[in-house]
């Protein structure tokens, strides 16, 4: 039986690191036969970056991603790209609905749906409305599926919840982050930021959006700075996301008129961020919202001290004290507070930095992309035997 995989990502690549992540992931499935496909919205800027995918023979292909929940269009090309490159395991990530519908009509045997992130409402800590109680996109994507991959048990548990059979679920965490050699000191970078090397460092690594809390961690900042003068903090990612310019600008506005906004530091997006971890003290995880922290296991990676919201995988991560502390969502107050007592406790922040470390749960790149080989295999062998 001719094994073929068409990986639908939807998405285009933004960076070197989203291309390489998927050669890691294609190249045990190539070892073992397997014919592979990966559809993108679009082909990059950098049409190298696509280089390591071709020469290990990975076959693009380019969709324009659905406008909708339900996109006609975006059902029948599916359907038609499945039928053409005859593939009998279809694996999509976050969007969903209408490209499982089209490899359910193309009869493709083995579907697999990544959920990644948690519902709107969960995200917004709001009660869901009748509409989100319905589930409707989730309760068909799940009946289409042959099985559903979670990043996180709280990606499962939301779903457990609204009644779907959790027999279909498979929670498969993200694998353990391949951290790049650094060339610059922890001196040197602070010295290029224009840090003091005395003062206590805070870092958090997202985006200016709601869910990634950067406006909590901002009104939790103040009451940290007012007793600490010497402590900074580090907002690392875009600082403008499209669809929230709004939140963008006035969480500029509150930083900029605090008696302590020139504490805070905008760096913006940047490829490597080992070694502004490295120049930092304290990491902190405000979100509202994750299904699995990338840039928590990054923290344990360097041996950061870390303080993070109780989202996604954070209590597996950090359940048994790992390196950190565990705070709710959501919650300016508890999050300043316990920040506080770190950045004026110097020992506090070193026994936290001697138990950093990512669990043993937490599998490397190379094993992750064997995972999902296994169970590949394990769902096709059914069909290989009619």
């Amino acid at each position: 039986m001719v094994k073929v995989v068409t990986r639908y990502w939807g998405s285009h690549f933004k960076t070197d690191r989203q291309s390489a992540n998927f050669v890691v992931q294609f190249k045990p499935l190539i070892e073992q036969g397997w014919q592979c496909h990966l559809v993108l919205e679009r082909r990059p800027e950098n049409l190298k970056w696509l280089v390591g995918l071709q020469d290990l023979g990975v076959v693009i292909s380019c969709v324009p991603r659905p406008t909708g929940n339900f996109d006609a269009k975006s059902v029948q090309a599916i359907r038609r790209l499945c039928r053409q490159t005859g593939c009998n395991v279809f694996h999509c990530d976050n969007m969903h609905m209408s490209p499982l519908i089209g490899a359910y009509l193309a009869r493709v045997p083995v579907r697999v749906w990544c959920k990644r992130a948690m519902n709107s409402h969960y995200e917004a800590c709001r009660q869901p409305t009748w509409k989100e109680r319905l589930a409707i996109t989730s309760r068909l994507s799940v009946a289409l599926a042959t099985r559903v991959l979670t990043v996180s048990s709280a990606v499962a548990d939301e779903l457990v919840e609204l009644g779907l059979p959790c027999g279909k679920f498979h929670i498969l965490n993200n694998p353990r982050p391949e951290m790049p050699r650094f060339s610059t000191s922890r001196y040197e970078t602070r010295a290029r930021l224009g840090i003091p090397q005395e003062d206590i460092v805070l870092i958090a690594i997202g985006r200016a959006e709601p869910v990634k809390g950067w406006d909590i961690l901002a009104e939790a900042f103040e009451c940290v700075a007012a007793k600490s003068p010497q402590v900074r903090l580090l907002l690392v990612g875009a600082e403008t996301v499209n669809g929230h310019e709004a939140f963008s600008a006035t969480l500029r506005a509150r930083i900029s008129i605090s008696e302590y906004g020139d504490q805070v530091q905008f760096v913006g997006y940047v490829n490597d961020v080992l070694t502004l971890l490295i120049a930092s003290d304290v990491f902190v995880l405000p979100s509202r919202s994750e299904g699995c922290c990338n840039a928590l296991l990054e923290a344990l990676e360097v041996g950061l001290p870390c303080v993070a919201t109780k989202v996604g995988n954070v209590t597996e991560v950090l359940g048994e004290g790992n390196g950190g502390q565990i705070v709710p969502r959501n919650d300016p107050h508890t999050l300043g507070e316990v920040l506080c007592r770190l950045v004026s406790d110097d020992k506090a922040r070193a026994q936290l930095a001697s138990k950093a470390q990512i669990p043993d749960s937490v599998c490397d790149r190379r094993a992750h992309a064997e995972r999902i080989v296994d169970l590949y295999e394990d769902l096709l062998r059914p069909f290989a035997k009619s």
